[in-house]
């Protein structure tokens, strides 16, 4: 049997999470954390396994989604892994930044289930 694809779904909001696994349970196996700081931490745990996919919040309290983006570019094991940013903050700048840094795509919250499964099926598939 095949492994699922991993995707690490980090955001602040517990909503989210619960959203998110209900969506994604039967087609990926899926791993959450609620600050910048919990998922840098589980990524540079070596027991982890390393996820397929990133999900990141933006706005998050002490570390926002940008500076764990820059973290995460940081650390071998995740500098090629696709993120895709989370975010309710809507804007050109937004967009130009995220993609002038590498991000691979932006989903606007709150999302809807198709939309959160084609971003995901495009970058893993």
């Amino acid at each position: 049997m095949t492994e699922k694809k991993l995707i690490l779904l980090v955001d602040d909001i517990e909503f989210y999470h619960t959203t998110a696994e209900v969506i994604l349970k039967n087609t990926y196996d899926i791993v959450t954390a609620k600050s910048g700081k919990e998922a840098v931490e589980y990524l540079l745990d070596d027991n982890n396994r390393v996820p397929d996919l990133i999900l990141l919040d933006i706005v998050m309290p002490d570390m926002d989604g940008w500076l764990t983006y820059n973290r995460l570019r940081k650390i071998d094991a995740t500098v090629n892994i696709p993120v895709i940013l989370l975010t309710s903050v809507q804007g050109e700048s937004i967009e130009n930044h995220a993609h002038s840094v590498g991000v691979a795509d932006i989903l606007m919250k709150p999302y809807k289930k198709n939309d959160l499964l084609e971003k995901i099926k495009k970058y893993l598939e």
